[in-house]
């Protein structure tokens, strides 16, 4: 025994140095073919104490010397998070080759997190809060001390190099959650809201062990064809970035070993919950305010319901049941996070969850995959055309509504009660129906300054009139579909009477095709060769009458005035302090109560004269956080102060709203 143990110990070292795919295939082929319970000891044996002389030693080595050593916990395409004296850090980086359990020194510029976020948009923020992470360190100057020997982008361009691209597309999201060349594939599902079926979880996790288990159990007994159908599953926790689901899998499984081999009993499952949950704040107490682990834990909660339903009712098809129930206990959630629901989701579940198990049975037959994978992604994109969505404009109080609704559907089916079931499920129903009813109008007029980044984008809702007035623009985000178009249906808005747009520049007439091509628009404006507008119940008159052949194209913006409610505003587009001069002349008894600030508060606009003449209550300034133009000027803002007007800014507040029911405008009389 003691033989075999250096002799494991010293491959093991020679492995490490050269090439770690060389532990598994030698503890593999003699546990598997030699069947010695003593010589997998030893080499297992020998495999931890390598381990963990080699991190002493490197620990010994470097991190005395070296401050700035920082050890990488994810790594995604374009940056990494790094845990750096005690403490997690985001680090942009470009082309990342790097991967989770590298050790690195970092030394660069400290920074707090502070991304633009869009209406409606990701909150990468929030996202990295979540993490842990509330620092960013700027640096080009990061040294590897250790490569973690498992590389993960190394494996995954090897696996792909057998596949065509569509199959590409579909593995490198299943099996290493991440992206291939373009976003196409992933676009695609979670557009669909069914990323999480084509990324390995749980469900997938289960299945596969299941699998191995079957074909292994005919050789070995039980206890050892589980542990090695674990065994074997072990790559997909590093695959997939050590992704929640997956890491719940194999902690689960750790604690179940735990109490079988120490405690002789297996643990009640509120008892393994409960370690898990204290695990995961071990790990990173932040993690508790995501999304995703909401949602785990409430499916952890529930779970013994289900399985329990399950067993009293006699359903034909269980396995659709459960995912159907599933399905339903996380709707509510989903309300309450997403402001949406996609029907859609229920529907391919069923068919989607079956699909992609087969997809990871079939991966090893080549030719079988580059055959199928188009077929599949074709399919998607017929079913991506039908748009499911129910929009929820309030979605934390109509997720509270749902879930209670839920958690009495549930408890009736435990208690067989079917009469009082149908009946929460015809209520269920009928709220539904009434959260899409657009009752919005009835209640109050509107004016949403909307968060489009560095860009003007007005919407006007007034007595069923509903005006778009400029449609934002980025290169690196389609503002209409991302943002506009969702904002309106949430507000279940399905119809524009007329998108106007100020000028032409690309801030703010860059999304108008989209919305043009996805939204049903009655009227569209352009240009400023018009004095007045009625649109509906609402009268707008542009009070720049000013541009001629060979004025600039901000000078040629159009200026909106209207009402909204009993008060009145002005929109000014990106017109310079010149204009601003011409329209004051013009029209001296002009007051406005709320100003769109001009040109995103450019220093060319918001000349004192200007300001004092309109006298607004507030300014709204549209302007995108950290800019590269520098708005709003501080000379502007000075001067605003000093004229003591409330300034508003889309980068500080997100989207802005004046809201006008119908008891504050008997109030305004």
């Amino acid at each position: 025994m003691i033989l075999w143990f250096f002799i494991s110990l010293v491959v093991i070292l020679y492995a490490f140095k050269y090439h770690f795919l060389l532990v598994p295939i030698i503890i593999a082929y003699i546990f598997l073919f030699r069947k010695n319970k003593k010589i997998f000891k030893s080499c297992f044996c020998g495999l931890c104490i390598a381990i963990l002389f080699y991190l002493v030693q490197l620990f010994i080595k470097y991190i005395p010397m070296n401050s700035n050593v920082a050890l990488v916990i994810e790594a995604r395409d374009n940056y990494i998070i790094i845990i750096k004296d005690f403490q997690r850090f985001y680090v942009p980086i470009n082309n990342n080759h790097l991967e989770v359990f590298d050790i690195l020194i970092v030394d660069g510029n400290v920074d707090n997190i502070d991304f633009e976020v869009l209406e409606g948009a990701f909150d990468f923020n929030a996202y990295l809060e979540t993490k842990g992470v509330f620092q960013s360190i700027s640096t080009n100057n990061i040294k590897v001390i250790l490569q973690f020997p498992i590389r993960c982008k190394e494996i995954k361009t090897f696996v792909l190099a057998f596949y065509n691209d569509r199959v590409k597309e579909i593995i490198s999201q299943l099996i290493f959650n991440s992206k291939f060349k373009n976003d196409f594939f992933q676009d695609l599902i979670y557009g669909l809201d069914i990323g999480h079926i084509f990324t390995i979880g749980t469900i997938h996790l289960y299945f596969l062990q299941k699998i191995f288990y079957r074909f292994l159990h005919v050789k070995f007994n039980h206890k050892r064809a589980e542990n090695l159908s674990l065994i074997l599953l072990i790559p997909l926790l590093f695959f997939g970035g050590f992704r929640f689901s997956v890491t719940r899998f194999f902690v689960f499984f750790i604690i179940k070993k735990f109490s079988e081999y120490l405690l002789k009993k297996e643990l009640d499952r509120k008892v393994q919950i409960s370690l898990f949950g204290i695990f995961v704040i071990i790990v990173n107490p932040y993690f508790v305010y995501s999304q995703t682990f909401v949602i785990t834990f409430t499916i952890l909660f529930f779970i013994d319901s289900i399985r329990y339903i399950l067993a009293i009712h006699e359903f034909k098809y269980p396995r659709l049941v459960f995912l159907g129930l599933i399905q339903l206990v996380i709707t509510p959630l989903i309300i309450f996070y997403n402001h949406y629901l996609n029907p859609l989701t229920w529907l391919l579940s069923f068919i989607m969850y079956p699909l992609s198990e087969f997809l990871l049975i079939i991966i090893p037959i080549v030719p079988f995959m580059n055959l199928i994978a188009p077929l599949i992604i074709k399919l998607l994109e017929l079913v991506s055309h039908l748009s499911l969505k129910l929009y929820f404009e309030d979605g934390i109080i109509w997720g509270i509504i749902f879930g209670i609704e839920v958690i009495m559907i549930i408890y009736n089916l435990e208690c067989k009660n079917k009469r009082l079931f149908k009946r929460l499920s015809h209520i269920c129903i009928l709220l539904l129906l009434f959260s899409q009813c657009p009752i919005n109008d009835l209640l109050y007029d509107e004016i949403i300054f909307i968060n489009v980044g560095q860009g003007d984008a007005i919407l006007i809702n007034s007595h069923h009139t509903h005006i778009l007035v400029d449609t934002g623009g980025k290169n690196n985000i389609n503002i209409g579909t991302e943002v506009i178009i969702p904002l309106l249906k949430k507000r279940h808005i399905y119809k524009l009477d007329a998108l106007i747009i100020s000028h032409d520049d690309f801030d703010h007439s860059g999304a108008k095709d989209t919305i043009i091509e996805n939204f049903n628009v009655s009227r569209l404006i352009e240009g400023s060769d018009y004095e007045q507008l009625n649109i509906g119940s609402i009268t707008i008159n542009n009070l720049n009458r000013y541009c001629s052949y060979g004025t600039n194209t901000n000078d040629c913006s159009s200026v909106l005035n209207f009402n909204v409610g009993k008060y009145n505003f002005l929109l000014t587009g990106d017109i310079s302090e010149t204009i601003e001069k011409k329209i004051i002349k013009d029209n001296p008894n002009l007051k406005v109560d709320y100003l769109k600030l001009a040109h995103h508060g450019s220093k060319t606009s918001s000349s004192e004269e200007f300001l004092k003449a309109l006298n607004p209550k507030e300014v709204i300034i549209s302007v995108g956080k950290n800019n590269r133009y520098g708005h709003p000027s501080e000379e502007v803002l000075s001067r605003l102060n000093y004229l003591g007007i409330t300034i508003r800014r889309t980068d500080k507040e997100g989207s802005i709203f004046y809201r006008y029911s119908f008891f504050d405008l008997l109030f305004a009389l």
